[in-house]
């Protein structure tokens, strides 16, 4: 059995995690929706995470790069590898917020009261499990303090103001035909 050193276990175990959480919450958002004939929103989040994914890793390397070449120091961390990390971070889960709030949106034309609230709770607890994806790359506990309720008050934001959401990251959405 390959022993990983002890940091890298606690990644991996954040990643796992994070997928675990990930996948349990589409099933659940799955089986709330399916009776509404809503299974489509489920499948449009589900495509999304995967690009939050590829993002939140190439980003996360990218920045890591970055933080290197400029010798910014991460052990102990300095201020600029925490504002980076934040800024980015930050940024990244308010996105995803974004895209929820504009996916959520398109689905709440003609819908009962009652589907209006699982489809603003199913877009709502997708930004939560989006900060703890999130929280698998930037593992400070910063970070995962400060995300957690900025990607719920983001979404509240920009379900209440779509226009801002498109503003602010619709020219992003678009290059992958998103939102």
């Amino acid at each position: 059995m390959i022993r990983l050193p002890r940091d890298d276990q606690k990644t991996l175990w954040e990643y796992t995690a994070a997928a675990l959480l990930l996948v349990v919450f589409l099933a659940v958002a799955g089986l709330s929706l399916w009776p509404a004939g809503k299974l489509v929103v489920v499948l449009r989040l589900a495509k999304g995470y995967a690009f939050f994914w590829v993002i939140l890793a190439g980003t996360w390397w990218l920045l890591t790069l970055l933080q290197r070449m400029f010798r910014i120091e991460s052990d102990p961390p300095s201020s600029a590898y925490v504002f980076t990390n934040l800024g980015l971070s930050a940024f990244l889960a308010a996105g995803w917020s974004a895209f929820a709030a504009l996916v959520v949106g398109s689905f709440l034309a003609g819908a009962t009261t009652g589907l209006t609230v699982v489809l603003q709770l199913v877009g709502f607890l997708s930004s939560l499990v989006a900060s703890v994806i999130a929280g698998a790359f930037y593992q400070g506990t910063l970070y995962k303090m400060a995300n957690g309720p900025l990607a719920l008050i983001s979404y509240i934001i920009f379900a209440d103001w779509p226009a801002l959401a498109r503003a602010i990251y619709g020219w992003f959405f678009s290059l992958f035909g998103a939102g």
